[in-house]
């Protein structure tokens, strides 16, 4: 794998942290509407599956994507462990990476919202 600016900063080892991220935010999703429907709260509040919902998204769409978003902002990439992150020096390309995180951000939102929002007709 190669860095491609606003559309790959991340291998293997980097892409199985965003999976692990992507399933602790639909466990979490999970877990909060499974106690909020069995303590019967109001439907309203189960809008709060929503930084659940989208964090798992975000997760996943992260691993689909090859892209993390966090790095983007910091300007690194990585394709190995850990301990090797490059700083991405070309503007041009930070610029891409930053655009993209913004529209990855974006994309995880509105599919957390789409998940939630049938929850409040349960």
């Amino acid at each position: 794998m190669t860095y491609v600016p606003g559309a790959c900063n991340i291998g293997p080892e980097e892409q199985a942290r965003r999976a692990l991220i992507g399933w602790l935010g639909a466990v979490g999703a999970v877990l909060v509407l499974g106690v909020l429907l069995a303590a019967d709260a109001p439907p309203w509040l189960r809008i709060a599956t929503l930084p659940f919902t989208a964090l798992a998204a975000a997760g996943w769409l992260q691993v689909r994507r090859r892209f993390c978003a966090g790095f983007a902002w910091a300007g690194v990439v990585n394709f190995g462990d850990r301990s090797q992150l490059c700083r991405i020096e070309d503007p041009v390309g930070r610029a891409a990476d930053r655009a993209a995180a913004l529209g990855l951000a974006r994309d995880a939102f509105l599919i957390g919202v789409a998940v939630t929002l049938p929850t409040l007709l349960i």
